[in-house]
């Protein structure tokens, strides 16, 4: 995982950016042998902390589910549109962003 804000910074300044419906992927190509993700949900998304982590949970599921064809780094910023979703939206919409940011990936 991207943990520290050094490494939340190299991302967000160096990365290329690929906007979907209601989340942001920031990525950028890395030297080690996996990828790594970090997931950004502010609290203008949402006030409440249990929901904020519930987001950041299906983020982190979905992405291991997916298979990369190569290492990156990985921040995935949600807008604040994501808080006007229910439940079961929220979670199709976020496995159909990480499938088409998956394809995108894929045509590099």
């Amino acid at each position: 995982r991207i943990r520290s804000k050094e490494e939340f910074s190299l991302v967000f300044s160096s990365g290329r950016r690929y906007k979907a419906a209601h989340t942001i992927f920031i990525y950028k190509a890395n030297n080690l042998n996996c990828s790594r993700l970090g997931v950004v949900v502010s609290k203008k998304c949402f006030k409440n902390a249990v929901a904020r982590n519930y987001v950041k949970r299906l983020h982190k599921e979905s992405f291991r589910a997916i298979e990369l064809s190569g290492n990156y780094d990985i921040v995935a910023v949600s807008k604040r549109s994501v808080s006007n979703l229910a439940q079961e939206e929220l979670y199709e919409n976020t496995k159909k962003q990480w499938n088409t940011f998956v394809k995108c990936l894929s045509s590099l």
